[in-house]
């Protein structure tokens, strides 16, 4: 008999589907369920990896139901269990009102994947039947940054968990020490990988022509050295603390770089606007990337930098990184980031301590920018080799496997 799989979270499709693509291959059928509406657009793309889609929560959305099944829910017991566990009226009466529906959506699976262990996948997964096995992935902010209520959630629901995935040893590590429910379970180490799409065209020759233009367009020097700033527009991103450490180094390494600030995508308008005015009060000459990038212009935007810094406050493995250390960027990485995995398979960039020792750092990367493009040099064929989805696909597939 078939196996079947079913996707389910908050934005899976961000990062699930060339996993996805490869279960499909191996004689599975996978289904997704997003949390977010998805468009008819995208979900007709979506059509390549999933055999079916199903995109909002109307399962729990009060007026999908009608005035007698809302009144019926009184008579309950659930409705009356889910309320004294959440002491919420009104999402104890959503629950109980979905329930069934999606104990009948879940009985049709083999394996419930939920990724992202946040809210809503908080919320459903103890509906799934016990039947099912239940695999909890977990991403990286939702561990380390859950809060008081968001872990007792956490660890209530993985009584119902078979299998965990995550990351790396740190995720691991704070798993084990905040959640106790999960010291029994079976914990796979994965990552989701970097795009094997990205990578073949990362490596492809650079058009000169076509890159002297664009360097042009983003308004890049040609004759500086290139320094990117983060990946997004989230406050994650520490943009302020960085452009103050900036601030501080000197004279001479402020005539060599140009700074670009990718914002296309996260974060809110007001802080988006106190980046850019930040950004401006710099002595260095600077890009804000706001518009949309076709994927070809998403490349060539890594491609144009020398310098990547990365200092997210909490991350589990950032794809954006990934990208910029294959096109061979000497990366400047936070040291508190859960990033082992690179020391272990000998990736090469620049740590640093704390955003106060971040200027000296920028300093001399700067200026010994030769020597260290040197080093990093065979990053690229070690990111591709064990970083790479075609590399990590396979083992996903060994997470979904029923005997286990």
């Amino acid at each position: 008999m078939t196996k079947r799989i079913l996707i389910s979270g908050y934005e899976p499709s961000d990062f699930c589907n060339d996993i996805a693509l490869k279960l499909k291959s191996a004689g599975y059928v996978i289904d997704l369920w997003e949390y977010r509406e998805i468009d008819s657009v995208k979900t007709a793309k979506l059509g390549k990896y999933y055999s079916s889609i199903t995109s909002g929560l109307n399962d729990l959305k009060i007026r999908s139901y009608s005035i007698r099944s809302k009144l019926h829910q009184f008579l309950k017991p659930r409705f009356y269990r889910y309320w004294w566990f959440h002491r919420d009226f009104k999402l104890a009466f959503r629950l109980s009102l979905g329930a069934m529906a999606i104990r009948h959506r879940f009985a049709n699976y083999d394996v419930v994947n939920f990724h992202s262990i946040e809210t809503h996948s908080l919320l459903i997964a103890p509906m799934v039947p016990s039947t099912v096995k239940v695999v909890f992935s977990f991403w990286g902010s939702d561990l380390f940054k859950a809060k008081k209520i968001q872990r007792a959630y956490q660890n209530y629901a993985l009584t119902r968990v078979d299998q965990i995935t995550l990351h790396s040893n740190e995720m691991a590590e704070q798993l084990i020490r905040t959640l106790p429910n999960a010291r029994n379970k079976p914990i796979a180490k994965l990552l989701f990988g970097l795009s094997e799409k990205f990578i073949e065209k990362s490596l492809e020759p650079v058009d000169a022509k076509r890159f002297a233009l664009k360097k042009e367009e983003w308004n890049i020097p040609l004759d500086k050295n290139v320094i990117t700033v983060g990946y997004c527009g989230v406050p994650n991103c520490n943009h302020l603390n960085v452009f103050e450490q900036l601030n501080l180094v000197s004279s001479e390494v402020w005539s060599n770089i140009h700074l670009v600030v990718p914002l296309t995508y996260g974060g809110t308008p007001e802080y988006r606007q106190k980046v850019e005015d930040a950004l401006n009060e710099l002595p260095v000459s600077s890009t804000v990337i706001k518009a949309f990038l076709t994927y070809e212009d998403l490349v060539l935007l890594r491609q144009v930098s020398d310098i990547y810094i990365h200092s997210v406050s909490s991350d589990a493995f950032s794809t954006s990184m990934l990208e910029y250390l294959v096109t061979g960027n000497v990366g400047i990485i936070g040291n508190w980031l859960p990033y082992s995995r690179f020391d272990d398979l000998g990736v090469a960039y620049v740590p640093f301590e704390n955003f106060e020792s971040l200027s000296t750092t920028i300093e001399e990367t700067v200026k010994n920018l030769p020597s260290l493009k040197q080093e990093v040099s065979n990053n690229t064929e070690r990111i591709k080799n064990h970083l790479g989805q075609d590399y990590w696909s396979g083992e996903w597939v060994k997470v979904f496997d029923l005997n286990t």
